[in-house]
């Protein structure tokens, strides 16, 4: 005789709200003439290779660069396939920019370079990738592409998409954790990431520029503007929202959730017994919160009882 299942399933809710918040901005769009008082040189010149450690901004007050101005990241790092020989910010009535630019002398040749923000320096502690914007325009040569870059637990990631400009006039450049898809990045001696990126957990984000020259002096890229948005989540949803066996016994409970948070299930077979683990069964939600917990017909080890979806410890 087939024996009847009665389970039940028990959560509580907890109301939520999801947000998106400026984690790194630097400068303004349109472009902002108050950042300096005359061309800055950074701390430390780019190098070829990227140093983490390495400061490439301009130290606080010169040329009455300020660090501490609210709602601006203006700590950044960077790296240039020519060592960087310019100011770093450069003072200009169209807008004062990050120029990551080399004189060729009017000799062929080309030129790439990343400018990086580091989650120590984020406005928040958010980490999961929202949007990205630059304004950025071409110095000279025969014009400049530009890309995103960000660092994951598993290494550096950079852009698919790009966009090219090659004029003097700041152009907008955009998009979203849906739309932008990374491919691994490994130059300036950083360490490419592994697999698919995983933009929940960001460690820095920043750009990619690359130009090219027939017979300009100066060339490069100019960045007037770039923000950084990531995802906020300031109370968590806790809700099972569908409960289901298939034929062969096996159940699956889908449930929603704070996003990119682990968690597990409980079982009680009869609500006066205490709630114990159900060994090593754990789910991560998406981006949106969702997610669902397979339990295996071998698994269930009562024909009543209650399941209850807990944060994993």
């Amino acid at each position: 005789m087939k024996t009847t299942l009665r389970i039940a399933a028990i959560t509580a809710t907890i109301a939520s709200t999801i947000q998106a918040e400026t984690i790194v901005k630097w400068g303004d769009s349109p472009a902002d003439t108050n950042i300096v008082t005359a061309n800055a040189r950074g701390l430390n010149q780019f190098g070829t290779s990227y140093d983490a450690a390495s400061i490439g901004s301009p130290e606080d007050g010169t040329s009455d660069y300020a660090l501490g101005i609210a709602g601006q990241t203006r700590t950044f790092y960077g790296a240039m396939s020519t060592e960087n020989t310019v100011p770093i910010v450069n003072n200009s009535g169209a807008g004062d920019r990050i120029q990551m630019v080399h004189n060729f002398g009017g000799e062929p040749g080309a030129l790439t370079s990343m400018a990086v923000w580091q989650a120590g320096d984020f406005l928040t502690g958010s980490r999961a990738l929202d949007s990205m914007t630059v304004s950025y325009a071409s110095r000279g040569g025969d014009g400049t592409t530009i890309s995103f870059l960000i660092e994951t637990t598993s290494g550096w990631y950079q852009s698919d998409q790009n966009d090219m400009n090659a004029t003097n006039v700041y152009a907008d450049f955009s998009g979203t954790s849906a739309s932008i898809t990374w491919s691994p990045f490994s130059e300036f001696d950083v360490t490419a990431g592994e697999g698919e990126a995983n933009t929940t957990d960001i460690k820095s984000v920043g750009l990619y520029s690359s130009s090219t020259n027939t017979s300009s002096n100066f060339i490069g890229g100019l960045v007037a503007n770039f923000e950084v948005t990531a995802v906020s989540v300031t109370a968590h949803s806790l809700g099972i929202t569908a409960f289901e066996f298939d034929e062969a016994g096996n159940l699956q409970i889908d449930f929603t959730g704070t996003p990119n948070t682990v968690y597990g299930v409980e079982f009680s077979p009869d609500l006066s017994t205490p709630f114990a683990p159900v060994t090593d069964l754990t789910a991560t939600t998406d981006p949106s919160g969702d997610g669902f917990i397979p339990i295996s017909a071998e698994e269930i080890t009562s024909s009543r009882g209650f399941y209850r979806i807990v944060s994993a410890p």
